[in-house]
Parts: C-alpha cells; sequence; structure tokens
C-alpha cells in the first residue's frame, strides 16, 4: 500500500518502485527501503536510472504492515510483463548505478 503522490515518508510511503526512482534527482543518489517479507514489490513499468545512484534495501526497522526485522526474510522485487507479453518490465540503467541488497 502507499501513495505514488505522496511523500515517500516512512508515515507515507509510495506506492510503487517506479515513483520512488523518479524522486531521486538527476545527478543524485538515494536510498529506497522496502518492506520486509512477505511484501512483493512488482515492477510493472520500466524504472528509468540515467544518472543516478540508487540502492534498494530493506527496512531497518519493523515494516508498517508489522512484519519482524528478520533479516533473512527479504523483500522480493518481481518482473513484470505487458497484458499481451509483448514486453518484459525492469531496470534500464544509463550512466548510473543501482545496487540490490
Amino acid at each position: 500500500s502507499g501513495d505514488d503522490t505522496g511523500p515517500g515518508t516512512q508515515a507515507r510511503p509510495l506506492q510503487t518502485l517506479k515513483a520512488a526512482c523518479d524522486m531521486v534527482p538527476i545527478g543524485g543518489y538515494g536510498t529506497i527501503y522496502l518492506p520486509l517479507s512477505p511484501v512483493v514489490c512488482d515492477i510493472d513499468a520500466n524504472i528509468a536510472v540515467r544518472h543516478k545512484s540508487i540502492r534498494i534495501s530493506p527496512l531497518p526497522y519493523p515494516s508498517p504492515a508489522g512484519a519482524q526485522a528478520d533479516r533473512s526474510v527479504m523483500p522480493l522485487i518481481r518482473q513484470r510483463e505487458a497484458a499481451d507479453k509483448s514486453e518484459a518490465y525492469g531496470f534500464v540503467v544509463d550512466c548510473g548505478a543501482l545496487w540490490i541488497q
């Protein structure tokens, strides 16, 4: 759950990875924290990481959904396909850096 028009804070998280990546300014660095499992983050649009450095990491504290801070249960990022299966979505990295921990 979340709202892509929100500020992207712990109290008001964004809904999609795309919105979180888009919030990182060009030439900037950002860390995106994902809730711990059983949360699944679907990539249902291409996410551009151009001239940005982005780190995706599990939350360092319990998630709002109440998941325990068990570092062995990492969040899942799942690639999706277009409805007609003509395209698979994912990260597009160009002159940038993406770390997934």
